[in-house]
């Protein structure tokens, strides 16, 4: 429904924003029309009717006001309304920097307060985006990376749930480039299972990496060849590639092409090559690169990896220019029926992007000899930036516009003295934008001083050098026009548009301020955000705390781990393990093919009782002798251990835990029989054990069997907590005598396992630094806002003191409405922060509970540096001589 006087209320606002009219102006115009509106309704027009004809008759706003602009100008040489000129004068620009360090000399603290507080913000967010920078590329720089994909699988155990699984067995990527035609390439990838030892002459070398791939390695992956034909490198049988750091250790300056060195399985290997370091960003990592053709019987006799069953390499299939790959996923369960189908029904293949796999791996099984990071991990740090930038900006904004409106009075005189409001506002945001760039340049210094931090969490020194990093600069220059122009909206639209006369009388805001609630509004979201990062930061304490005291189920500490394959102490084995007994301090010594937290192989089991179509997927470990249980402290259920004094225990007895009993549901598990094909035809179960833990707490307690072999290579070596450097060189100098060409190399189990949560040990120490820069930039602002707030309430101060107000009923009054704000922020962080905790804390299978200490403790973190904060301004205030109070306006 048409109501004239709205009608007439946007018509005039829309004069009043054409700077061409003054207020003069717009009441004359106004009468005109209200007089035309009487008339044209006498004649018989509606209301709205003649409200149109009446504006349609006076013309648009625009046209009007650049004729009574001429019309008032007619003796300027620019006839051009200087609203209507350029909004950039490039020339302006040295006069905006004048002004701004010229205001930045009058008040030093409250600008280093700022220029430092933004500067912060912005170097700890670009430092987390070199970070995320150097998490997102990898893999990246393979010229076919979007083509490249890794076969996985989805596994559906009997033992109940699904799993994801990156291994494959050996003929799967062939057979499916023959069905295929889609399929361009494969490349088989084969991290050996152990460390291992490479020699040349009188060198010797403990190797991590010694990995199997095919021969089409080179031709799918820009791993850069340094010397060696990529073609041919790795075609015969017992070639080898090293890599550069080896090849310089090994050989010196020397060409190593051509020459021979002892490797894996302590054969002699042909040198076709040498390629660059692993890059940084590459997921698959190398020592030495052997030829797949030398896991013929002529050579390794590696014949399981051309079977079907054993599941223990990468496949990666290399596909057509343009091809689909989620049509080419869908044809995979035909060719599982088709040649495997055994496990068609345990086995869903599907196909994952090469630079996919190492952000989205967390919760896959066996990618222990590659390189994996965490999405999560992405997602947190790139909101722990956004957090901690956007409290930063309200920090600036907040400042900014708290000291711009002490300009109001020169804003008045100014608009008096002929200022337009789009000039005004230029010099506004000119100065703001002047200021940012000022903190920009700031923030490189405090980058380059917090790379130790880059260097902790892993991102190589080329990646962290702003200098070469174009990507980095952009950021930096489009944040620091950002952030001017967001800090430096408000005053330039907002002082410029305030009626000068209004302005000098010093009443700024008609009604109530609806500035001061933006205000305490962007100092709640800002300290909400504060609270956030303090929760999150003690519930990751929490958990690693709770992680390091858990019970395991074993005893790891004091647990020495040696490897012993392809040494020639396995020869010997007893004849060391009895010497290394000698010692005092050596208390027990176990024999076994893996141990807690290096991962089990999976076998195919047939319980008894089950049907022989179905077919159990078990984790196996082999044990050397009857002292592991003891050497790890693990506790019987029921049924007994394996001992020297049974002489079957070492043919057919098996030992199993509590989660393979839970899962076969077995009531009397001790005389039952299992078979694994190919290993064992007929166990007998004789104990079961109590459970433990094999891998991280981000995984379930997994079903578990034990049977003696001979197939172990480690020996876990319990011994005293006192001495224990001591006791170290005296088994070092056993394995000397034992083994004089393999260095003697060690780790204890303990720290293996806390290897497990690195990433979360570093997320803590970084997130706890996020905490506290945030804390402190909040306060920053929290103080900015105190100080304008005292500033305009000095004369109320003094009137108080006057008529009988204690300092502290001034510091009660002036402190209560920002706790207040801080209180709101409490409870807006609260539930955030809890379902944030709870998502993070449900990617570990055994966590804390979350409770109220890390909030009480984030309440107190969060009140008492912002009560400091703002008490320091209220009491400085509250201690002023009144007669100063009552003539500062």
């Amino acid at each position: 429904m048409f109501k004239l006087e709205n009608a007439i209320q946007t018509w005039k606002r829309r004069l009043r924003s054409n700077p061409a009219f003054e207020d003069g102006d717009v009441t004359e115009l106004e009468s005109h029309l209200r007089d035309e509106i009487d008339r044209l309704k006498a004649e018989g027009l509606s209301e709205e009717e003649a409200f149109d004809r009446a504006a349609a008759e006076i013309g648009e706003p625009e046209p009007i006001g650049d004729e009574l602009y001429k019309s008032r100008a007619t003796q300027m040489a620019d006839p051009i309304p200087p609203w209507k000129q350029n909004a950039w004068y490039p020339s302006l620009l040295p006069n905006y920097i004048k002004v701004t360090l010229r205001n930045i000399k009058r008040n030093p603290v409250y600008s280093i307060i700022n220029i430092l507080g933004l500067s912060t913000g912005i170097a700890v967010s670009t430092l987390i985006f070199i970070y995320l920078q150097f998490q997102l590329s990898f893999d990246d720089f393979h010229t076919k990376a979007d083509q490249i994909y890794r076969l996985n699988k989805v596994v559906t155990p009997k033992t109940g749930g699904t799993e994801l699984h990156a291994i494959t067995s050996g003929p799967m990527g062939p057979q499916l480039k023959r069905d295929y035609p889609e399929v361009d390439g494969v490349v088989r990838v084969l991290p050996w299972f152990d460390d291992g030892l490479i020699s040349f002459g009188e060198e010797h070398l403990k190797i991590g990496q010694f990995v199997l791939v095919d021969s089409t390695f080179f031709r799918y992956f820009d791993f850069e060849l340094l010397r060696g034909d990529p073609a041919t490198a790795l075609k015969k049988p017992l070639s080898i590639v090293l890599s550069e750091k080896i090849a310089d250790r090994l050989f010196g300056d020397a060409d190593p092409i051509g020459k021979t060195v002892n490797g894996l399985n302590d054969l002699e290997y042909t040198v076709t090559g040498v390629v660059e370091n692993t890059p940084e960003n590459s997921h698959i990592t190398y020592d030495a690169l052997i030829s797949w053709s030398s896991s013929a019987p002529s050579a390794l006799d590696f014949g399981w990896l051309e079977n079907w069953f054993p599941q223990a390499l990468y496949t990666y299939l290399i596909l057509e220019e343009d091809v689909d790959a989620d049509l080419l996923e869908g044809k995979l369960t035909g060719f599982m029926s088709q040649h495997f189908s055994e496990r068609a029904d345990q086995y869903q293949l599907y196909l994952q992007p090469m630079q996919e796999i190492y952000l989205h791996s967390t919760k896959m099984r066996f990618t222990d000899r590659i390189r994996t990071g965490d999405i999560k991990n992405v997602y947190i740090f790139s909101a722990s930036a956004l957090l901690i930038l956007i409290i930063a900006c309200i920090n600036f904004v907040n400042l900014t516009t708290a000291k711009s409106m002490e300009r109001a009075r020169e804003v008045g005189v100014r608009k008096v003295l002929g200022a337009y409001r789009r000039q005004l506002g230029q010099q506004f945001l000119g100065e703001s934008v002047v200021l940012t760039y000022i903190a920009v340049a700031t923030s490189l210094v405090l980058i380059h001083a917090g790379k130790p931090v880059l260097d902790y969490i892993g991102v190589p020194a080329e990646i962290s050098s702003y200098a070469a990093n174009a990507d980095l600069l952009y950021l930096l220059f489009g944040l620091g026009l950002l952030i001017g122009v967001i800090s430096g909206i408000y005053p330039a639209v907002g002082l410029s548009r305030f009626n000068p006369v209004k302005v000098l009388y010093g009443r700024l805001f008609g009604g109530k301020n609806s500035e001061g609630v933006v205000r305490k509004g962007l100092v709640i979201l800002q300290f909400s955000l504060s609270i956030i990062l303090i929760v999150g930061t003690l519930i990751i304490y929490q958990q690693m705390e709770f992680i390091s005291e858990k019970n395991l189920g074993f005893k790891k500490e004091q647990i020495v781990v040696l490897t012993i394959d392809d040494t020639s102490i396995m020869k010997q084995a007893e004849s060391f393990k009895q010497e290394l007994l000698r010692h005092s301090a050596i208390q027990r010594i176990a024999a076994s093919n893996s141990i807690p937290g290096t991962g089990f192989m999976s076998y195919s089991v047939n319980p008894e009782g089950k049907q022989a179509d179905q077919s159990w997927t078990v984790n196996v470990l082999l044990l050397g002798d009857d002292d592991f249980r003891e050497t790890y402290g693990i506790g019987m259920v029921s049924g007994r251990f394996f001992s020297e004094e049974y002489a079957a225990d070492d043919s057919n007895a098996v030992v199993i835990n509590e989660a393979l009993v839970k899962s076969l549901g077995w009531e009397e598990p001790v005389g039952k029989h299992l078979e694994i094909p190919g290993e064992l035809p007929n166990g007998q179960v004789i104990g079961v054990l109590e459970n433990f833990h094999t891998s991280s707490l981000h995984k379930p307690i997994e079903p578990l069997i034990l049977f003696q072999d001979n197939r172990w290579n480690l020996l876990s070596v319990r011994i005293e907590p006192s001495g224990i450097q001591q006791t170290i060189d005296y088994m070092k100098q056993t394995w000397n005598r034992f083994e004089p060409a393999y260095p003697f190399d060690y780790y204890f189990l303990d720290e293996r396992f806390e290897a497990f949560y690195t990433s979360e040990k570093k997320m803590l120490r970084v997130a706890g630094l996020f905490a506290f820069l945030a804390i402190a930039i909040a306060c920053l602002g929290l103080f900015g806002l105190a100080t304008y707030m005292v500033n305009r309430r000095t004369k109320e101060i003094g009137i108080r003191k006057v008529l009988g107000s204690t300092v502290f009923n001034v510091v009660r009054l002036l402190s209560k409405d920002y706790m207040m704000l801080i209180g709101i922020a409490f409870i807006m962080a609260v539930p955030v922060s809890y379902i944030l905790a709870n998502i993070w804390l449900n990617e570990f299978v055994y966590h804390v509970e979350i409770g109220l200490m890390p909030f009480v403790v984030a309440a107190l973190l969060t009140m008492v540096p912002a009560l400091i904060a703002v008490s320091y301004q209220s009491i400085r205030a509250a201690t002023m001589n009144p007669v100063k109070s009552l003539r500062s306006e």
